[in-house]
């Protein structure tokens, strides 16, 4: 199986990453849909530093197979019908009324629950972020949006970490951006794509909605959650330095006073139908005839942007650890590189940087060392 999220806290880190050009503005508002879709706001909404607040959907089941949606009912009356499945299983419009009526008092009781009886945040003239844990059929979402637009936003964001791309089509025409960390195909369910899936309770809501109701979340860490844990699960001793925002491995070295030749750079190469990690000196720049040899490779080139967001989909283009490991890729060092003592590298955003020993990092990612770069 491809890449899949740890948990919901790290799909929203990581999504968060594809929305920086969000960060700090004034009129932001994250908007989750409860309950899976607020563990994944709420790292979105820290990152970004911007207010969190919930929109309550309920999907409508068919009978007798509750998990496939065939509509949506939102806060203020709103009511989405998948017109698909309802038209292939022949579902009546009784039914439709039936069903939603059975989910509105849960509706409204989530709504109560969740807010402790605080109003909901103001949207009119704001950008607005949607945030859902995943998208599947689009029901909850299209209900989400139509009920958003009512109350008069700027701008409407969707964000979801995994979706179904047949679904996006319909959301894309209502919303004005729609970001996603993963597509895969087939998608099969959203729940396929993470490791910790286990359903939100009210409780996780309502603690999470507390810390950041109304208020511009703290920033936190953005460093790869998949990264940390590996490198606690084998009690590696690190640094986390947070920095401003860099897009040069030059940039980062000179603002976190690390040597050069101690900053590791890391770059995704596509040689011969597959993909390698090469790991080099933030001043030098990949010799691509001594890589290729290196490789026992004909053709080898840069990988682009959206190949690189597919193979690190928990990371910012740019900043991936020098872990192949994490991303079934294997590892290539310059052996300019080698002879230091510490490493310092990204840790999966443009502002954090991890700092181990040369011998951890050599322990857990090993590289096959080679002289494969030149000074810049």
């Amino acid at each position: 199986m491809a890449y899949r999220f740890l948990d919901r806290a790290a799909a929203g880190r990581a999504l968060a990453g594809k929305l920086g050009a969000y960060a700090r503005r004034p009129d932001l508002l994250v908007l989750a849909l409860p309950r899976g879709g607020v563990p994944v706001a709420f790292e979105i909404a820290r990152a970004l530093r911007a207010p969190l607040d919930v929109l309550v959907v309920r999907k409508l089941g068919v009978p007798g197979h509750s998990e496939l949606a065939m509509g949506a009912i939102a806060s203020g009356g709103v009511l989405v019908v998948n017109r698909e499945v309802v038209r292939d299983l022949r579902i009546s419009r009784a039914t439709i009324e039936r069903i939603a009526d059975q989910e509105r008092p849960e509706l409204q009781r989530r709504e109560r629950a969740y807010r402790g009886g605080l109003p909901a945040l103001d949207i009119a003239g704001r950008t607005v972020i949607l945030v859902d844990d995943g998208l599947a059929t689009g029901s909850s979402m299209q209900a989400a949006v139509t009920a958003l637009r009512e109350r008069g936003p700027a701008r409407v964001v969707v964000a979801v970490p995994v979706v179904a791309l047949e679904s996006c089509e319909e959301i894309r025409a209502a919303v004005d951006e729609i970001v996603w960390a993963l597509a895969p195909d087939p998608f099969h369910a959203v729940g396929m794509w993470y490791v910790d899936f286990r359903p939100t309770t009210d409780q996780e809501v309502r603690d999470l909605l507390s810390q950041s109701y109304g208020k511009e979340a703290c920033a936190m860490p953005a460093v790869s959650a998949n990264l940390r844990s590996f490198l606690d699960q084998h009690q590696v001793t690190y640094e986390i330095i947070h920095h401003r925002r860099d897009y040069t491995a030059m940039e980062t070295a000179a603002d976190t006073h690390t040597p050069g030749r101690e900053f590791a750079k890391t770059v995704l190469v596509w040689f011969d139908g597959t993909y390698a990690m090469v790991v080099l000196p933030a001043h030098h720049q990949i010799d691509f005839r001594k890589l290729r040899k290196a490789l026992g490779a004909t053709i080898v080139r840069l990988a682009d942007e959206e190949e690189y967001s597919e193979i690190c989909p928990d990371c910012e283009v740019g900043t991936a650890p020098p872990f192949g490991n994490l991303y079934d890729l294997p590892v290539y060092v310059s052996a300019a590189l080698s002879a230091s003592e510490q490493i310092s590298f990204n840790g999966g955003t443009h502002g954090d940087v991890v700092r181990i020993s040369y011998s951890d990092w050599q322990r857990l990612a090993r590289p096959h060392a080679a002289d494969i770069s030149l000074s810049i």
